[in-house]
């Protein structure tokens, strides 16, 4: 099935893979209502609405974000809710886990555009200017020594200029050097994504089948009653 017309709940953030692999894929949130039950010709009495999660992964060449469904929560009219998640329809088959569906855009593009994220440029720039203040600080700092090569072939460096200059050279390429590597640090942790804003309209297309069954005596939203100011009781 294809439900057209549902709504993000929250952002899709899409983090770029590293090496082939995502680590800790983002998760996100979509809604189908009655009205777009309706719309799309699946009208189920009593369900009130869908809430579809999933987890999004990005693709930097084309800026868009895909996403596969886990799990799928129904709402029911009388505030009962029902949750069915990719495990359990893996487990009923006993095979491997696999997700519910996918989502794509409204004219069904299964990678929806957003806009690229990234810190390259702001890293790029600062490990540049640390590295060419490393390598002046290391080249004043080699030009107040010199280097002898004795008979067997050992190389001898003895400072022999301005023994400041060449403290303060080796002192500001140690500094350097460390804030280089604090950078890395930095850039480990961070990461590339394709962002999405909550609100989009995309459509939910269904891979599996789905039980919708009510529980009369499962979870819900509120546990109510109306009572009829008409019903009479008699005693015995």
């Amino acid at each position: 099935a294809t439900l057209i017309g549902s709504t993000a709940m929250t952002a899709l953030v899409g983090r770029v893979p590293v090496q082939g692999q995502v680590r800790d894929p983002m998760p996100f949130k979509v809604i189908t209502g009655a009205d777009n039950l309706a719309a799309n010709g699946l009208t189920v009495p009593g369900v009130q609405g869908m809430v579809w999660s999933g987890t999004a992964i990005g693709d930097w060449t084309l800026s868009c974000v895909t996403g596969r469904l886990d799990s799928v929560t129904f709402i029911f009219e009388d505030g009962t809710i029902r949750t069915i998640s990719s495990d359990d329809q893996g487990n009923q088959g006993g095979g491997t886990r696999k997700p519910l569906g996918w989502i794509s855009d409204q004219q069904g593009i299964p990678c929806i555009t957003g806009e690229r994220k990234t810190n390259a440029p702001a890293f790029l720039t600062q490990r540049i200017g640390v590295m060419a203040v490393q390598a002046a600080a290391d080249a004043a700092a080699s030009a107040e020594t010199t280097s002898v090569v004795s008979d067997v072939g050992s190389v001898t460096s003895s400072v022999t200029g301005d023994a400041g200059t060449f403290v303060l050279g080796k002192t500001i390429a140690g500094g350097s050097d460390e804030v280089a590597k604090w950078l890395l640090e930095r850039q480990s942790q961070s990461f590339d994504a394709v962002f999405v804003p909550a609100g989009t309209r995309i459509a939910i297309h269904v891979d599996r089948e789905l039980p919708i069954d009510l529980d009369t005596t499962g979870r819900k939203l509120t546990h109510a009653k109306s009572i009829d100011p008409f019903t009479r009781t008699q005693l015995d």
